[in-house]
């Protein structure tokens, strides 16, 4: 009785505290005011059978009990974007370049969000992409902080922040495209599917997030029955489209979870693509053309008192507590 209640705590509150995607229309509104659409009388009439950006990923992320799924889909996207344009294909190098999700949310979280535990809008992280950047994996977690080690941040940042901010202005992003609410399901497949094939990775959003896809562990595929629409959490959840198939399981997208590689098979999962239509609430394509520093010299940051490492002089960091193997714990930089 006592596993079966242990068991129980640690699926609900693994699910509630490992999605994050805050959604309602208030937000919607504040999103596609802050984006630009997507043209679709510029999609490809012709598009391959299949197109794939999985070879620039260099691992599965792992969010843990924490509501980062939004910064993570959007260090996965930079990540992706980065190794594309940069013809990055061996997966160290991949690692090395990689980008850093716990930077995005510590800069768009609530201050009430003691826990990581709260989401972060949409809106926020990517406005904050586009006009700030994202630091780089190896400049704030490398090698004391998750996911190298146990020790997941939330609350306090390392003292490289003023040198992560000016950094990461380096990477912004140059645009974000949200589908006009009038574009029909045909042109939203039709679109997602040439901006994988054009290489721009896509972030999206499903709330709710449906019970069964939660529970796909060990999963190539991934079909709704008549439970996927329930979720017992308030929470949403994002991820990211890395592919496309039209003969995989009748036409599918394949999607990158931030659930470590466990879960779907090896962290991914296809997803039929009217599926993922019906049950998603928001696409969002990220594009970045050029990688060298053509935005200009970065903005100085002041120090203030929210800025890493300042939690008073008797203050040691707090961590958040976990049980899961960090992802990247074997890594040697030799």
């Amino acid at each position: 009785m006592n596993l079966t209640i242990t068991f129980f705590l640690s699926f609900f509150s693994f699910c509630l505290f490992s999605q994050g995607f805050e959604w309602n229309e208030d937000i919607e509104i504040q999103l596609r005011s802050n984006t630009e659409e997507v043209d679709i009388s510029k999609s490809r009439s012709f598009l391959p059978s299949s197109s794939s950006l999985e070879k620039y990923i260099p691992f599965v992320h792992h969010q843990g009990e924490t509501a980062m799924c939004v910064a993570y889909s959007l260090a996965n996207c930079r990540t992706i974007i980065y190794a594309k344009n940069k013809r990055l294909y061996k997966e160290d190098d991949i690692i090395r370049n990689s980008f850093s999700p716990f930077f995005l949310y510590y800069h768009s979280k609530l201050s009430s969000d003691y826990k990581c535990n709260q989401g972060i809008y949409p809106t926020q992280a990517i406005s904050f992409l586009i006009e700030n950047g994202i630091a780089k994996l190896f400049n704030v977690e490398y090698p004391d902080y998750w996911p190298f080690t146990d020790k997941q941040l939330c609350t306090y940042y390392p003292p490289s922040l003023n040198t992560d901010l000016s950094s990461a202005y380096k990477y912004k992003i140059d645009k974000a495209r949200v589908f006009n609410p009038g574009v029909s399901d045909r042109d939203k497949i039709l679109g997602l599917k040439n901006a994988i094939s054009s290489g721009k990775p896509v972030f999206f959003g499903m709330d709710p997030f449906p019970n069964s896809l939660w529970k796909s562990w060990g999963k190539d595929f991934w079909k709704p029955d008549q439970y996927s629409t329930s979720n017992i959490s308030s929470m949403g959840h994002a991820m990211t489209i890395i592919a496309y198939d039209d003969f995989k399981y009748g036409g599918s997208f394949q999607i990158l979870n931030s659930y470590g590689d466990e879960w779907g098979n090896g962290g991914k999962i296809w997803i039929r693509y009217d599926d993922l239509i019906q049950y998603s609430s928001i696409f969002v394509i990220l594009e970045r053309k050029y990688e060298e520093s053509i935005f200009g010299s970065s903005p100085m940051f002041e120090e203030t008192e929210t800025d890493a490492g300042i939690l008073g002089s008797e203050s040691l960091p707090e961590f958040i507590n976990t049980d899961l193997d960090p992802p990247l714990a074997d890594y040697s930089e030799n």
